[in-house]
């Protein structure tokens, strides 16, 4: 919970629910199955760049709107940046079930 939410004294399991469940998996080979697309994606962004704008889409619900503004950038960057996000990895960010994937694969990686 501290890593999670540093400013908060209490924790609930309801709010950390996904990382208590994904902590399970940690060291297994589904973890590491689960990981795979990003791991792919951390290899080619040398300065972090597009997984800390994958993380900021997440963040805001996928909306580019908010997310480009969070970004403080423009919102055909954004499209570059989740295209190019999309190429790294081999994922269609338009499917539900590779989005999930991403997006499990950076809860993963915050609790390392």
């Amino acid at each position: 919970g501290k890593q999670r939410m540093p400013e908060s004294r209490c924790y609930f399991y309801q709010d950390l629910m996904l990382p208590v469940l994904l902590d399970s998996l940690r060291g297994d080979w589904q973890a590491n199955e689960l990981a795979r697309p990003l791991a792919r994606l951390k290899a080619m962004d040398n300065n972090g760049l597009l997984r800390r704008t994958l993380a900021a889409w997440f963040r805001h619900n996928v909306q580019p709107l908010a997310t480009s503004k969070a970004l403080f950038i423009h919102r055909n960057t954004l499209e570059y940046r989740l295209n190019r996000i999309s190429e790294l990895t081999g994922l269609d960010l338009g499917n539900f079930d590779d989005r999930l994937l991403l997006y499990v694969a950076l809860q993963l990686d915050e609790e390392r």
